[in-house]
């Protein structure tokens, strides 16, 4: 019975003991050693990007920029109402000039949000966001549409990657909070390097280039120009390549749908007119394809139709027949003189 008692008791005085090491671990250690131990809040600027964008290279909504080159043009509706980047979760970017030499006018990738920063980003972004394009920003007219930028404040979990994961306690939507408190990851904590998903757009744009801008061009040319050509070999070529170059376009359009989501949350955005337009020239590829296997025959020379050739074939059968019975013999042929009457 007495040792149940002092259970409890000696639980206490563990737990009290590990905090007082902490505490006196804590004493020992500079402010910045103590922020990188996850002991004491942190302050951070900068701007806030999603993960699907960082790992595809560039903006989800604007193709053509460098997702750490320019994340100012990220728009509200990218960041907020589009689900694939919502869900992948959200990054703070460190603005260049405290990235480090080398890397020009690159962003780096100073900390990664917990679940519950992702998801004090969606409350606070939303309100400051102009309501139009991002359909759940609830912002009036003339409000930020591009660039979100946010202070977060949290512990660093520690040992947690490059970039380092934040346990945030609260973000807010301004900037210059932090001042000369500013936390500034090591340098080997920040990332500048982009995700894979960068890979999937080259192989698909790879795909669908070599298909439409080579092999089925190739096809349709050896059709126009190598009739003249025997033994069909223009028809050869331009069924080999016609085959081969939608093999190849499918194999593009399966890697988008792999890799690139449902394409469509993109309101009216670039990749949602790339993905229209992709896809209905998919399906006309495709309704040739299938014009192609149902072709009619080739027409016959002129003048010469399926009953002569049954009439040639009878005719040269007749012939070998009479051959084989010694009956085609010029000397069984029997001659009537000119002028002699029937009678």
């Amino acid at each position: 019975m007495k040792f149940f008692l002092l259970l409890p008791t000696t639980t206490t005085s563990l737990l009290l003991l590990l905090l007082a090491s902490r505490v006196a671990l804590a004493q020992n250690m500079t402010d910045r050693e103590q922020q990188l131990a996850g002991l004491k809040e942190i302050c951070f600027e900068g701007f806030v990007m999603d993960f699907f964008c960082i790992n595809r290279g560039t903006l989800l909504d604007n193709p053509r920029v460098n997702t750490l080159e320019e994340p100012e043009r990220h728009s509200f509706h990218c960041l907020l109402d589009v689900n694939r980047c919502v869900s992948s979760g959200y990054e703070m970017l460190l603005d260049p000039q405290f990235v480090g030499n080398g890397t020009g006018n690159r962003y780096g990738r100073a900390l990664r949000l917990n679940a519950d920063g992702n998801e004090q980003v969606l409350r606070v972004a939303r309100p400051v966001g102009e309501r139009g394009y991002c359909s759940s920003c609830t912002g009036p007219s003339g409000s930020i549409d591009e660039g979100f930028r946010a202070t977060v404040y949290g512990f660093l979990v520690p040992n947690s990657g490059s970039p380092p994961t934040l346990n945030v306690t609260e973000v807010r939507a301004t900037t210059g909070e932090c001042g000369d408190e500013m936390f500034i990851p090591n340098v080997d904590q920040i990332s500048v390097v982009l995700g894979g998903g960068n890979s999937a757009v080259k192989a698909h744009g790879g795909f669908m280039v070599t298909a439409w801008g080579f092999i089925l061009p190739f096809g349709v040319i050896s059709a126009r120009f190598l009739r003249h050509r025997p033994d069909g070999l223009w028809f050869k070529i331009h069924m080999g390549c016609q085959i081969l170059g939608y093999a190849l376009a499918c194999i593009g359009l399966i890697v988008a749908f792999a890799n690139f989501g449902n394409v469509f949350e993109d309101g009216m955005g670039a990749s949602f007119r790339h993905a229209v337009c992709g896809l209905v020239t998919m399906i006309c590829g495709l309704l040739q394809v299938i014009n192609g296997l149902n072709r009619p025959h080739a027409p016959q020379p002129k003048g010469k139709d399926d009953n002569d050739e049954e009439e040639e074939e009878e005719g040269e059968e007749e012939a070998e027949e009479k051959k084989e019975d010694g009956t085609d013999n010029e000397d069984d042929i029997e001659y009537i003189p000119s002028g002699w009457d029937d009678d």
